[in-house]
């Protein structure tokens, strides 16, 4: 069976016990991208059914163009009717199309706002579970008055204890599965900014890789509202991604790429890497001497791949502006990893 038409299917099946209310919400956010995938469809396939009415106006034009006698139409021919219900087929799928995007829009803001809340909420467990942890301490403390009674309280108080650490453990996990480099970034935010405020002006921009997820974008927030007007008073230069960025599928970890001959972003860059590092935030540096892609030594096959790896290392970027910080957040990857895990590779 297609998976265009298993999403619906997937509605009916008993969600994960982790979270069913935010997998309801994925599942039904990959329907309405799975129906926009299928109006895509739809409209080639109603570009194809008027390929042959086009086809013949063509060669009709084209008799004319040299002089000679066009062949008349045959007006009972199916091409026309085929070419009309082909035009019907563009304009219902490109109005579908703009309809599930939509839909996709909407479903992807309400998992994100979700996300932030599920956030708020186990960082005020973890701290009710710390105040119960500390409530039972004192009161072990305090059944030292009476010796006739510690045992029993202090069974009692072990279990209540036992308890309470079970609970804290749990909601500090939840904690770190919903954005731990965005909590790395907001506890060392006035470090960063006293290290990062020398460069006061330095231009950034800051790209992603593929689809997000909310950790990668609650992380990109923060460092943004950190580096920005807010926080060092880096500006902030939205860029157009660059040819071959749709080659992104994924990547791993954070890059700082900048161009090395420039004084500031140099060591501005560097800088950003270096607290990075201290942080614990696995990041990779890219400093490189922008340079235009020479057609003449990259084969006309490889053109696209040389496009995407310039894309992802920033150097399209750099050369268009030279003076930026460009920062690439990929997916979380443990700072004692010292490679990237292979899924899609791309190299230079």
């Amino acid at each position: 069976m297609s998976s265009h038409w298993t999403c619906f299917l997937s509605l009916l099946t008993i969600p994960s016990l982790s979270d069913p209310v935010r997998d309801s919400m994925s599942r039904t956010s990959e329907c309405w991208f799975n129906l926009v995938l299928i109006s895509s469809g739809i409209v080639g396939f109603g570009c194809l059914l008027e390929v042959p009415e086009t086809w013949n106006s063509m060669i009709h034009w084209n008799a004319l163009k040299k002089g000679k006698t066009a062949k008349e139409e045959d007006p009972t021919s199916w091409h026309k009717p085929v070419a009309a219900f082909g035009l019907l087929l563009v304009v219902m799928g490109i109005a579908a199309e703009t309809v599930f995007e939509g839909l996709v829009s909407q479903k992807e803001t309400e998992i994100r706002k979700y996300d932030e809340d599920a956030l708020a909420t186990a960082i005020k467990n973890a701290g009710d579970a710390k105040q119960s942890a500390s409530d039972a301490a004192d009161a072990a403390q305090n059944a030292n008055d009476s010796a006739d009674e510690v045992s029993a309280k202090a069974d009692a108080l072990d279990e209540r204890i036992a308890a309470a650490s079970s609970k804290l453990e749990k909601v500090e996990s939840n904690v770190l599965l919903q954005g731990p480099r965005s909590r790395i970034i907001e506890k060392n935010r006035d470090a960063l900014i006293k290290a990062l405020g020398k460069f006061e002006g330095q231009r950034f921009s800051i790209l992603h890789c593929g689809r997000q997820s909310t950790e990668e974008m609650l992380f990109e927030d923060r460092l943004s509202e950190v580096l920005g007007s807010k926080g060092a008073k880096w500006e902030l230069i939205n860029v157009p991604y660059p040819p071959g960025a749709e080659a992104w599928d994924w990547c791993a970890t954070v890059m700082v790429a900048y161009n090395k001959l420039l004084p500031k972003p140099t060591d501005a860059g560097t800088e950003l890497k270096a607290m990075m590092s201290r942080m614990k935030i696995f990041t990779t540096v890219n400093a490189i001497v922008p340079a235009p892609l020479d057609p003449s030594r990259v084969p006309p096959a490889a053109i696209s791949f040389a496009q995407s790896v310039r894309a992802m290392y920033g150097e399209d970027i750099l050369l268009k502006y030279p003076d930026l910080v460009v920062v690439v957040v990929g997916e979380s990857v443990p700072v004692t990893e010292s490679e990237m895990r292979p899924k899609k590779t791309i190299r230079k």
